[in-house]
């Protein structure tokens, strides 16, 4: 977009998060291309209205340079004339039509060329194979499982705060999950013998037309003592669940069409007022076996570093992202 039609957009960007009607606007929006299905969708994930037309103002900046005149189109089919003349006013000799785009002529053939002028040579296609030795199969049409425990609102006797903004995580882990085409399966405010029941179901499911599993649980957590996974997350009920519990139910004695495939875990578990200390994963960890026959976990933990302090203001008494590859 021109700098001159983004300044315009900023100086009424008040008025407009105030009265923009986004109902009407969905639709001519999408048939003069200025935003894609996909686009919006993802802007009336935003919540509120106001909060849409935020959203609306600031992706249409990145729209390109027909993107104004396109806008103040669908602003005047939408019904919304006073708000497309404010903006018209504010940008001179804006013109409501696109500027018409002259199509190129079409490619010229190229030159043949005599074989005997230039020599030539077999090529073969070099073949690509995976080193089974450092690399998962990830071949099947459902990359595998996917469980998101999502605890925002607290019980009032636990003492625990809720946490707001946790929705929005766990919306876009379910869309990127779904992009890599695990079949995602959403639980929110869960107690915690709900968290350990959910846990068993999943382990307990038949995994073996799936590559991997991915558990992820966004709730306030806690120090617990364990050499691999010192740390614990709290059910809505205050109940504590040991990280070592959760990973514990995919071994491969408990969980068996999973043995030999990864299992992934991400623990996002905020709880305080101290200051995130950053992670650093250890280089010390034996390296994975894909083909490990092992009943017990090699899940290799990312713990919380206590040396550089990067100041950020949420805390994480656990784990601020644990991730765990078990090749069980």
């Amino acid at each position: 977009m021109e700098p001159e039609y983004r300044d315009i957009l900023r100086r009424n960007r008040v008025r407009l998060v105030q009265s923009l009607q986004l109902t009407d606007l969905w639709d001519p929006l999408l048939e003069r291309g200025i935003f894609s299905n996909d686009m919006i969708e993802e802007i009336q994930r935003e919540g509120t209205r106001r909060d849409q037309a935020r959203k609306l103002l600031i992706e249409l900046e990145s729209r390109g340079s027909q993107a104004f005149p396109l806008f103040l189109l669908c602003l005047k089919e939408s019904g919304q004339d006073k708000l497309a003349d404010t903006l018209q006013s504010g940008s001179g000799a804006c013109a409501l039509e696109p500027i018409p785009v002259t199509p190129s002529p079409g490619p010229k053939p190229l030159p043949k060329a005599d074989p005997a002028e230039y020599p030539t040579r077999d090529v073969r296609r070099k073949k690509e194979t995976l080193d089974k030795d450092k690399d998962y199969p990830m071949s099947s049409d459902l990359s595998g499982l996917c469980l998101i425990i999502n605890n925002m609102n607290f019980h009032e006797c636990t003492g625990l705060s809720n946490r707001t903004g946790s929705d929005v995580d766990r919306d876009k882990l379910a869309n990127r999950m779904r992009s890599f085409h695990f079949d995602v399966m959403v639980k929110d405010n869960l107690t915690g013998q709900a968290i350990h029941d959910h846990l068993e179901e999943l382990a307990a499911q038949d995994h073996s037309l799936r590559d991997c599993c991915l558990v992820v649980i966004l709730s306030h957590g806690c120090e617990t003592r364990h050499i691999q996974f010192p740390g614990g997350v709290y059910g809505t009920d205050g109940i504590r669940i040991p990280v070592e519990r959760i990973v514990s139910y995919f071994n491969g004695s408990k969980c068996p069409s999973l043995r030999g495939k990864p299992k992934i875990f991400f623990i996002q578990a905020c709880g305080g007022d101290q200051k995130d200390k950053g992670c650093s994963v250890t280089t010390e960890t034996p390296p994975l076996s894909p083909t490990s026959t092992s009943l017990q976990s090699d899940a290799t933990p990312v713990f919380s570093g206590e040396d550089d302090n990067d100041e950020v203001d949420a805390v994480s008494t656990c784990m601020c992202a644990l991730a765990c590859l078990c090749a069980l």
